[in-house]
């Protein structure tokens, strides 16, 4: 039942959410990491914000979506980053959302 089926179409869900992280300093790494159903299908569409708008393209972000893993990686982070990272994930029955805090020092 996890797995994309197109005779039988399931709204996206977030199995798993993204962890805050608060005690960033300047130039470290994160994370933001969720398991998303169902499973390979392929009109899933992913949009990531930032404080509610889109997020501008860095190559310091690394985004993923494999497998039902759901990923944005920052290589390093800056005090400016601080706010709410969201993933929205839409396909033809429905919605989801995850998202959590990131504050830099």
């Amino acid at each position: 039942e996890t797995l994309y089926n197109k005779d039988k179409p399931i709204p996206p869900k977030f199995k798993t959410h993204f962890k805050a992280s608060l005690n960033l300093r300047e130039r470290d790494p994160t994370r933001f990491e969720a398991k998303l159903i169902p499973i390979g299908d392929p009109t899933m569409t992913l949009q990531w914000l930032r404080n509610g708008k889109p997020l501008p393209s860095a190559t310091r972000y690394v985004i993923k979506y494999d497998f039902g893993l759901v990923s944005l990686d920052m290589l390093w982070t800056y005090p400016e980053d601080d706010g709410i990272y969201e993933c929205i994930a839409t396909n033809a029955a429905g919605q989801d959302k995850t998202r959590a805090e990131l504050k830099c020092k």
